[in-house]
């Protein structure tokens, strides 16, 4: 019994991120004092299918950009100052 596409992976893999730039009202994800949220990522699969959503503020932003380079991902940035 073939498949379509042999070669994917049965478990979807992040293969890039996308950072945005919120205009709502959210916690930040890694702060425990309810700091607002300014910066969105988003982990995406091969064919672009959002992994998660996390709504951070921009220093942990820039650790998690940093992280995702350190593991050769794409990384796209939209609105972002």
């Amino acid at each position: 019994m073939g498949t379509m596409f042999a070669n994917a992976p049965i478990v979807p893999t992040v293969a890039a991120v996308q950072v945005m730039k919120i205009y709502f009202d959210a916690p930040c994800k890694y702060c425990r004092d309810g700091r607002r949220a300014t910066t969105n990522i988003r982990p995406v699969d091969y064919i672009g299918r959002p992994k998660a959503d996390l709504n951070v503020r921009t220093p942990h932003a820039e650790r998690l950009v940093a992280r995702a380079r350190t593991k050769k991902l794409e990384v796209s940035v939209r609105g972002v100052d």
